[in-house]
């Protein structure tokens, strides 16, 4: 689609390329398409994040990747996963972007991510006193009530008021993206009305290096990674790992960190260690080599939190072909697409252990129908999750908010 110039997209989210986070990883892949298919001008406006050294670039320079201008605000605070420190960097934060929006009047269309939290609401308070600007709030994470899901938040009547000030941002916003069904049908309940601009675009896999595996009657791998944060279920895994390291054949791998790897940890080391390798956050090169490793992957999300998110690994795990082992609830996105399609076993409660044991015994039993279940599986990631297709989708957004 043709316009008269090419337009300037601002884009906000606190952490980018190349940070190690999942939404950084994906705008770094989202963005340059975006760049080549509509040629208008995109701006990153990011923090020197605290996941890798990009802290060190000082605040006046600006980085320009694959045609994208970053612009990268120093914050305060130590680098780390301490509270304080994460609160005070979000301060800070969200001080610079009002300050910049509020005097620059150069942005045909801002694209505002969820994170930092309510980042979406300092946008619309900023433009809505500089002038109109087309806006589009992008949900990875639905704030405030993953906070109030995961236990951050106590007080229902804070929930209430900060859903107020979010009826307030989806009013101004022109579009509204969304991951899902679950996650469309919660900001639906704010008002009828937004349904009518929220457009469902799935996320996808960053990596480019699985493969499908040969099969070992010797081994049977169940691997885990990424984030083991509050959102993930791990309350059923004692009760998994204690059925299935009977089996001589069957091992566990746990990639990655977050606030329960202790707690995964301790399950293990109580249980067999023996049958347990653990390994940090990894360079992509070697994480996508132990990916390749796995016969099955681990997939867990809270109850409380469906429709807040939607763990982005479920996308690595399609595009590898591996079955799944959801720790979670059948009525969410991951447990109706596993019922659905018949790649992997939901894990929900303490009477599906059974039938999880059958469903991996029925895999260790398939031999060289296994390559056959991999096959499907990949072709089902093909159809509906490549980076392609949810990429032409977010173009169409953009065209059509800013004619």
């Amino acid at each position: 689609m043709k316009h008269s110039r090419n337009k300037e997209i601002l884009v906000i989210q606190y952490s980018y390329f190349p940070d190690h986070s999942a939404v950084a990883k994906l705008l770094g892949e989202l963005l340059p398409y975006v760049k080549r298919a509509t040629k208008h001008n995109i701006t990153v406006y990011c923090s020197n994040s605290l996941h890798t050294k990009q802290g060190e670039i000082k605040e006046k320079n600006k980085e320009n990747k694959d045609g994208i201008c970053i612009k990268r605000f120093k914050t305060v605070g130590k680098r780390g996963p301490g509270i304080l420190s994460r609160v005070l960097g979000y301060l800070f934060f969200y001080l610079k972007i009002f300050i910049s929006l509020l005097f620059s009047t150069k942005w045909d269309l801002i694209v505002v991510m969820t994170t930092p939290p309510l980042i979406g609401n300092v946008v619309a308070a900023a433009k809505y006193l500089a002038g109109k600007t087309k806006i589009v709030n992008y949900i990875e994470d639905l704030y405030p009530e993953i906070l109030y899901d995961m236990g951050y938040i106590n007080q229902s009547f804070l929930v209430r008021k900060l859903q107020k000030l979010n009826r307030m941002k989806f009013a101004r916003a022109d579009a509204i993206i969304t991951l899902g069904r679950y996650m469309t049908l919660r900001i639906g309940r704010y008002k009828d009305v937004f349904k009518k601009k929220i457009y469902e675009i799935p996320n996808w896999s960053a990596n480019r290096s699985l493969v499908l595996k040969r099969y070992d009657k010797k081994k049977f791998l169940i691997m885990y990674s990424g984030n083991m944060g509050l959102a993930h279920e791990f309350t059923l895994l004692p009760d998994l790992v204690k059925m299935l390291t009977l089996d001589e054949t069957i091992y566990f791998t746990f990639v990655g960190g977050g606030a329960k790897e202790s707690y995964v940890k301790s399950v293990f080391n109580g249980i067999n260690p023996d049958k347990f390798r653990f390994y940090p956050y990894l360079p992509l090169e070697e994480h996508y080599a132990r990916l390749n490793e796995a016969d099955m992957f681990i997939v867990s999300q809270k109850n409380s939190t469906v429709g807040d998110i939607l763990p982005s690994k479920l996308y690595s795990y399609l595009a590898a072909g591996r079955p799944l082992l959801f720790l979670g609830p059948r009525k969410s996105e991951i447990g109706e697409l596993i019922i659905k399609e018949e790649i992997g076993a939901v894990f929900e409660s303490i009477e599906d252990l059974d039938s999880v044991y059958r469903y991996i015994h029925f895999l260790q039993g398939l031999d060289k129908d296994y390559t056959k279940l991999q096959k499907r599986i990949r072709a089902l990631y093909d159809e509906n999750f490549t980076f392609e297709a949810s990429a032409k989708k977010f173009v169409g957004v953009i065209n059509r908010v800013l004619d």
